[in-house]
């Protein structure tokens, strides 16, 4: 007998906001011209929370009409699968040998 995985996994995420002042812009060309406004020139960091299969280069091409001075992407900091196993074998057998002592 084979159990099904339940998954909260939502394709449409909405979030419902109660906030009867709250405007709602959408496309880059808006999106972009609302938060010049916003800043003005201002020292700003600006983060960009998004949800699995979001065309990242798409964002990346949008945000660039901002003309940001510095774009992190959090990809570019994340280590190769085979890194991220060394390293966690290295630390891993480090907090046994701790825990052992």
């Amino acid at each position: 007998m084979s159990e099904k995985s339940v998954s909260n996994f939502v394709q449409f995420p909405k979030c419902k906001i109660d906030c009867p002042n709250a405007q709602v812009f959408e496309g880059f060309a808006a999106i972009s011209e609302i938060l010049k406004e916003k800043v003005q020139g201002e020292k700003t960091v600006l983060t960009i929370e998004c949800y699995p299969g979001v065309d990242q280069n798409e964002l990346l091409e949008g945000i660039a009409s901002l003309e940001p001075t510095l774009v992190i992407h959090s990809d570019e900091l994340a280590f190769e699968p085979e890194k991220w196993m060394r390293f966690w074998k290295k630390t891993f057998c480090l907090a046994i040998l701790f825990l052992a002592s």
